[in-house]
């Protein structure tokens, strides 16, 4: 989206009667719900396929490493969304927007490239604290290899979120 499609949609959120902006709030709910539920419906898709496949204890330790990512990502992330969220709006100018939104992509990314490293060296040792399994340490490291793509994905969602794209 470029720089002024983005002041004029802003502007056009600003200008329009409280009915348009119910409208658009019920348009954008609607889509970004659906895309939600769907992403829900893709795990309840996959939950019998990995339950048939896999063993409780098996499932059990999926579901850990899962639960760490998620864990990870948010730690990594560390409120920059809520703070892009609440900064972007304050600023007229486009050029301070893109300064917000690319501070906090570079907060995330450098607060990643010193940690991700360090939790590697020792993934032996957190795996071993985790959960007493021969391939807790690779599944760790795989989990450290899916961090990065979860923060491009919660940055990518929340930017078009805040640029009604």
């Amino acid at each position: 989206m470029n720089n002024d499609k983005m002041i004029t949609n802003t502007r056009k959120l600003a200008d329009m009667s409280l009915m348009n902006r119910l409208l658009s709030l019920t348009k954008d709910a609607t889509l970004y719900g659906s895309a939600k539920a769907l992403n829900k419906a893709f795990g309840l898709i996959i939950f019998p396929l990995l339950a048939r496949n896999f063993s409780v204890s098996e499932y059990g330790l999926i579901d850990l490493f899962t639960v760490t990512a998620r864990l990870l990502t948010i730690m990594f992330i560390f409120g920059q969304d809520s703070a892009v969220d609440r900064f972007f709006f304050r600023h007229e100018k486009i050029e301070d927007r893109i300064q917000i939104v690319s501070q906090s992509l570079l907060f995330q990314f450098a607060f990643m490239i010193i940690f991700i490293p360090l939790l590697w060296y020792f993934s032996e040792i957190i795996s071993a604290r985790l959960i007493v399994a021969d391939e807790a340490e690779i599944i760790f490291k795989i989990v450290l290899l899916k961090i990065p793509c979860l923060l491009f994905y919660n940055f990518a969602l929340n930017l078009l979120r805040i640029t009604f794209s």
